[in-house]
Parts: C-alpha cells; structure tokens; sequence
C-alpha cells in the first residue's frame, strides 16, 4: 500500500502547480478505492488497507480543497482588529479602503479560481459532489456574511456591483456548476 500511495505522490510531482498535483492524488486514490471495493481483492488486502486509503483520500480531499479555495477563504475572513472600519458610526477612510480591498480581492481570488477549477475534471460522481459541497460550505456563508453585514455600507462612491460582484446565490450556483460536462 506504501508502494502505491509514493508512486502516486512521484507521479503528481511532475505537475506545474500545487492544485493540479492534489487534483491528481485525489482522482487516483478516488480510483484505486473504488478497485478494492468493486473487485475480490479484499483477498489480497484486507479491509484495514482499504480504510487506510478511504482516510488517505479525505485528506487528499481536504488539501485539494484548501489549496484550491484558501487565498479566496483569506479575503472572506474579518481582520477588525487590524482596521478601525467604523467610528462613532461611520465608515472610516482606511476602513473603506479596507472594504474595498477585501472585496477585490475575493471577486479576483473567486473569478480565478472558478476559471482555473472549470478546466479540471473529477471523474467520480459522487467525488465531485462532495468536493461541490464542501467548497459551497466554506465559501458561501462567510462571503453571505459579508454582503449581509457591508451590502448597505456605502464604501464606494462608484457602483456597488463593482465590489460585492455577486449575491451569494450566484456564488452558490457558480460553485454547483464546477467540474460540469458544460465548459462555457
């Protein structure tokens, strides 16, 4: 089992970047799991093997997940202690600015992610779904916290939609589409 779980690892060493190599792990233990419970050879490895693997591939999972949606994740999470956004009620200069920052940064982290995630594939059903879900977990109810709690803060003298781009239904449906047949 060592053997196999290396000779993944090597394998995926060979790819450009960081995501594509855990796409790669995650696919093939996906595969090499759906082996070992679809054929006899529970003979030749016990059940034990196959758990381990299972834990293996939730952890492959995990860090394709975070590698793919943390710089994303990042713009999401509040950082008040680091910014005086308002006082005595109003929004603060650096807090506008901040503001402004934090959305552009998660619209361009979201836009880039969605962009490069749409060209990669996950085979397995139910792999993918679960991969869905799990982003749609993580990345709609911070971004629904944050339009619910600056939606009506005016930070931009500029349209609103340039900086909170979408409601977190689009989101929600723009994480659902991932990984679809449809690439357009």
């Amino acid at each position: 089992m060592e053997i196999l779980l290396s000779t993944l690892e090597s394998m995926a060493s060979g790819y450009r970047t960081e995501t594509i190599r855990r796409l790669f792990i995650m696919n093939n233990r996906r595969h090499v799991v759906q082996i070992l419970r679809e054929c006899d050879f529970h003979l030749l490895y016990p059940p034990m093997h196959v758990t381990i693997l299972e834990q293996h591939l939730r952890m492959a999972k995990e860090a394709y997940i975070s590698e793919s949606w943390s710089k994303a994740e990042h713009f999401l999470k509040e950082e008040e202690n680091q910014y005086e956004i308002f006082r005595n009620g109003d929004l603060t200069k650096s807090g506008r600015q901040h503001l402004k920052q934090r959305c552009s940064g998660f619209n361009h982290a979201f836009e880039e992610q969605v962009h490069t995630q749409r060209q990669f594939s996950i085979p397995d059903r139910q792999l993918r779904d679960e991969v869905k879900e799990t982003a749609i977990r993580i990345i709609v109810p911070q971004y629904k916290a944050m339009v619910d709690k600056y939606g009506n803060v005016p930070f931009s003298t500029k349209v609103d939609t340039k900086y909170l781009k979408h409601s977190p239904e689009i989101i929600e449906k723009r994480l659902r589409s991932l990984y679809d047949d449809d690439k357009t």
